[in-house]
């Protein structure tokens, strides 16, 4: 029986064994990133969006330098600090998707309802390859999502390029929005999950309408990554990576203020400063730069 002719050419083995978003070829196990090509659908869409937008909004003053910005772009994960102090312990420590901390029993669930959502999201996004997504957020000056934790940890873009894709909400917000659901027909919306070196056009496309005339980076800054301390209403473009990665995929890394004092137990307050600056010592013992945030 010959081969699906839907199938696709491997770039490896030139073999025609690449069939929908399968993670790899079925010839030579070569692997591609699910997410990356699923995204790969809507990359005419993405473009068309981002042309109207610019057909549209073309005239606005700042929206080539918002652009230009856009397309200089970081992909962020914030962590608590005190998981941050064994990430940077050694190279055998893997971040990973909260689906498969809870396969691998590293970690517990999260509250049921939350469990619920969490997972349910992920599978309308991803089907069977959910598990293997990591999430970050766009950033333009290496400053993520506080409502996470308060270290800011920065990729560098070559560990990541090649398996990274953008959505232009987070997910929660993006499948709510858009009625995706079990047995509903609503297919996904074209034009809102682009490749990774297309995030800025993506980035154009959605904020557009919102650039305003000599924008400092601060500005531009804001525009792209609001974070209020609160993931329901924190506002940003979603990263997704597919797969792990140790420390040595963080380029450099941002820290704030730990939690107001009064939030914060007796004992918290005196040992919280002390993971900080243990933190601080492992980062230069492996010559990772870091700063305030």
């Amino acid at each position: 029986m010959p081969p699906d002719s839907t199938a696709e050419e491997c770039e490896r083995c030139h073999k025609k064994a690449l069939y929908g978003i399968e993670d790899r070829c079925r010839a030579c196990n070569h692997p591609r990133p699910p997410n990356v090509r699923f995204a790969r659908d809507f990359v005419q869409a993405v473009e068309d969006r981002f042309q109207e937008a610019c057909k549209n909004h073309g005239t606005r003053p700042g929206l080539k330098e918002f652009q230009r910005f856009a397309q200089k772009t970081k992909a962020v994960v914030n962590v608590k600090v005190e998981w941050a102090c064994s990430f940077f312990n050694g190279a055998k420590i893997l971040y990973a998707p909260y689906g498969k901390q809870v396969e691998g029993e590293v970690r517990a669930p999260a509250d049921p309802d939350e469990d619920r959502q969490r997972l349910g999201i992920e599978v309308l996004m991803y089907g069977s390859y959910s598990h293997y997504i990591t999430y970050a957020a766009l950033s333009g000056d290496g400053r993520g999502l506080t409502s996470y934790g308060p270290v800011h940890m920065e990729l560098d873009e070559a560990t990541f390029d090649f398996r990274a894709t953008v959505l232009e909400e987070n997910s929660y917000s993006f499948v709510t929005r858009h009625g995706l659901g079990p047995g509903t027909p609503t297919p996904f919306p074209p034009g809102r999950l682009a490749v990774w070196r297309d995030r800025h056009k993506l980035a154009v496309a959605k904020l557009a309408s919102d650039v305003r005339e000599r924008m400092a980076d601060s500005d531009c800054c804001q525009l792209l990554l609001r974070s209020t301390d609160d993931r329901k209403t924190d506002d940003f473009l979603e990263v997704h990576i597919y797969g792990t990665f140790n420390f040595q995929a963080v380029k450099r890394v941002r820290l704030s203020q730990p939690e107001s004092a009064g939030e914060l137990t007796d004992l918290k307050k005196l040992i919280l400063p002390l993971r900080f600056r243990e933190l601080q010592e492992t980062l230069e013992g492996w010559g990772i730069e870091w700063s305030e945030a």
